[in-house]
């Protein structure tokens, strides 16, 4: 059974390949990095590396909650009324961040100095980054 399952896996592997350089040829350049994620994300939904959940809110984000019925932005520096939503959504929808908004009231200059950095992806995230050590 060991050794049928494993050929199967490879299988598998290979003809997930083989569909990718199909399709892939067949693309426009600009198309091509999308499918690339979609296919990616599937692939890991299917090994339960991601849940389907990971995935509406990495592609829907805040577009995904009804604005008449969620807190107001409160902080002025924060640009984007989309930022915001995006902000709620993931409070909402990982464990990890569920006082995100709490905390970026508590530190709101921290928080600000972060965002309005040229890179924040290459800063400290406040009051995340230890834990995510």
């Amino acid at each position: 059974a060991g050794l049928a399952s494993k050929r199967v896996t490879n299988i598998i592997a290979a003809m997930t390949f083989i569909t990718y350089r199909y399709i892939n040829k067949g693309l426009y350049e600009d198309h091509k990095l999308t499918f690339k994620l979609l296919l990616t994300m599937k692939i890991l939904v299917t090994a339960g590396l991601l849940t389907r959940g990971d995935v509406s809110l990495f592609l829907r984000g805040g577009a995904a909650l009804d604005r008449g019925s969620v807190q107001k932005k409160s902080f002025k520096w924060l640009t984007s009324d989309d930022s915001w939503y995006n902000i709620l959504e993931l409070s909402r929808s990982v464990k990890f961040f569920k006082d995100l908004p709490a905390n970026m009231a508590r530190n709101e200059g921290v928080w600000q100095r972060w965002y309005e950095d040229d890179e924040p992806e290459a800063c400290p995230l406040p009051d995340y980054e230890d834990a995510m050590a």
